[in-house]
């Protein structure tokens, strides 16, 4: 074989490699129409140091190996690091390889393990988008820490606001965002012997607060000796950080809806769907992301008529459906890497799926199924959320043993 021939076969080879890689790298289940589907029996529960096989969908489902009985967080809320070494459950944190705790928080009992992460309040940590060693995390005493993992340990120490004016404050409450460049979270406050509910965005990047408002229509009350919001379920920045979304509920004489205004907090839209002949907005399990044609979009089930895609770019456009229902459950667009889908979870009779939904803005309903959630009974804490690219979904379930207060978590991967 002459030099040219031979070079030109290593090339051939190099790029048939570098595609064969390419191809295993992204590989994800096969597109199919979701239909309904009895419990399969044959997928063994996992245990430790024992994977199974979902052979329908080609998946590999794994345990995580906890100590305790929490379960992965609500859908909205990331949980992977940036480059999907470590995974966050609760006070706790993981090895994503082995499932098994990271020695960052093994070494600690739960007191102990909570104030290693920061004495984070409530569910109020955040993965940095940016980058795999930083998080965020909004602590009992009203601090926003950026924490960061180094030589393995956790450093509490940089904070970069203090809020201690307010009496209560929330990222959401708890749905809501940074977006993806680590630029803004917008939180909501209270004050003390002060009802009016304050909005805060504040600039990660400059480490100030960019603009504080009240927000109209809305209240503090008492409940069962807790502060609650009166009409205002969460408020969020976008995943470019150019809008805030917000879901307001019809209590106190409010008028439901989700709005979208630009980022000073003006220009509001009602962002509406088209049904028989009459537009309406409602609240329901959502989240944000970025459809196959690169626009920001707000995904949502609509109670009794399936999932929703808005376009944020245009939110005077109607809401066009892209599922039709297959029982309630959530939504996530966690998956920050892979845009053009969502994962959704569902908790119905024969459709308690966990599946990436296309966002193509069609009808056609093009999923890829992961696995079944294996619940046999109808409740919505499956809590099925994507790590950033899209490969892995984190779920909760009882595997049919009925223990719905020690369900196990378990990571299902495309195989």
């Amino acid at each position: 074989m002459n030099l040219r021939l031979k070079n030109i076969f290593i090339s051939f080879i190099l790029i048939a490699t570098i595609v064969k890689l390419e191809a295993v790298e992204n590989k994800y289940p096969e597109i199919r129409k979701l239909t309904a589907r009895i419990l399969d029996i044959n997928v063994e529960k996992p245990e430790e140091n024992k994977n199974s096989i979902d052979y329908h969908n080609n998946t590999i489902i794994e345990k995580v190996i906890k100590k305790d009985t929490s379960i992965s967080s609500y859908p909205k809320v990331q949980s992977w690091n940036k480059d999907m070494t470590l995974l966050r459950i609760s006070n706790r944190l993981y090895d994503a390889d082995t499932l098994k705790e990271s020695t960052l928080t093994s070494k600690y009992d739960k007191s102990a393990a909570y104030k290693s992460i920061c004495s984070r309040y409530s569910d109020y940590f955040r993965w940095s988008n940016i980058d795999a060693d930083t998080f965020y995390v909004l602590n009992s005493s009203r601090q926003f820490i950026k924490a960061s993992i180094l030589d393995n340990k956790i450093d509490c120490n940089n904070v970069l606001e203090s809020f201690k004016e307010y009496e209560l404050l929330h990222i959401g409450p708890y749905e809501g965002n940074i977006d993806y460049d680590d630029k803004y979270v917008v939180f909501v406050a209270k004050k003390l012997k002060d009802t009016n509910v304050y909005m805060i965005l504040f600039d990660i990047e400059e480490g100030k607060r960019v603009w504080t408002k009240e927000l109209e229509n809305n209240k503090w009350i008492r409940v069962k000796g807790k502060w609650k919001l009166t009409s205002l379920d969460w408020i969020s920045v976008s995943p470019s950080g150019k809008y805030i979304v917000i879901n307001e509920s019809d209590a106190n004489g409010g008028e439901e809806g989700i709005y979208r205004y630009d980022i000073e907090f003006k220009n509001k839209v009602k962002l509406q769907f088209e049904y028989k002949d009459k537009l309406y907005s409602q609240g329901g399990h959502a989240d944000m992301g970025y459809d196959m044609n690169g626009n920001e979009v707000f995904v949502q089930f609509v109670g009794g008529l399936g999932v929703y895609q808005f376009n944020l770019e245009n939110p005077r456009e109607r809401g066009k459906k892209i599922l039709n229902l297959y029982g309630g459950g959530h939504i996530s667009c966690r998956n920050t890497e892979r845009k053009g889908w969502c994962y959704i979870t569902t908790h119905a009779e024969k459709y308690r799926h966990i599946f990436a939904l296309k966002l193509d803005g069609s009808d056609d309903e093009n999923i890829q199924n992961f696995t079944q959630s294996h619940m046999l009974v109808d409740i919505d804490k499956i809590y099925g959320a994507p790590s950033p690219d899209g490969r892995k979904v984190i779920f909760n379930s009882d595997w049919g043993s009925g223990n719905i207060q020690g369900m196990d978590t378990f990571v299902v991967t495309a195989n």
